[in-house]
């Protein structure tokens, strides 16, 4: 079992990280604020809240383009997110549709096979859809 296709997007995490350590700090900064200006406290309040939300937003991107990692070897496809971990053996996979993603240099695809439906982004759109149509062919021909 070889790995043929290794992905991640640990390089796109660094594009959420400023924002939240920003908007951590804000919160965290918001109470000196408060002591030394006389600010209605409702009006800091929701200040804070609301970059805390915002903050909370950019650590759940981070954490999820760290965590997202595309594994293909010669008999199965496994996807690790922060949240699951999917498997599609190759042999399983009954159509496929690949897409840009917006502008940026990934590729979605969209894997149909026996139990289910999965997205997979990874920047090797070539390899990725020789293996994918390899595998088709091998499948027709059985």
């Amino acid at each position: 079992m070889n790995i043929i296709i290794k992905d991640d997007m640990v390089k796109e995490s660094k594009m959420w990280k400023k924002p939240m350590v920003f908007f951590f700090v804000l919160v965290a900064a918001f109470p000196s604020v408060l002591i030394w200006n006389d600010i209605e406290a409702t009006s800091i309040i929701v200040l804070e809240l609301l970059y805390l939300l915002i903050g909370c937003f950019f650590l759940y991107g981070y954490l999820y383009t760290c965590k997202y990692k595309v594994l293909v070897t010669s008999e199965k496809t496994v996807l690790k997110t922060l949240f699951e971990k999917v498997e599609v053996p190759l042999k399983d996979i009954k159509s496929y549709n690949c897409k840009r993603y917006k502008k940026s240099e990934f590729y979605q695809f969209f894997i149909l096979y026996k139990e289910g439906e999965v997205m997979i982004n990874t920047r090797y759109k070539d390899d990725f859809k020789k293996l994918l149509d390899d595998q088709e062919q091998e499948n027709l021909n059985n």
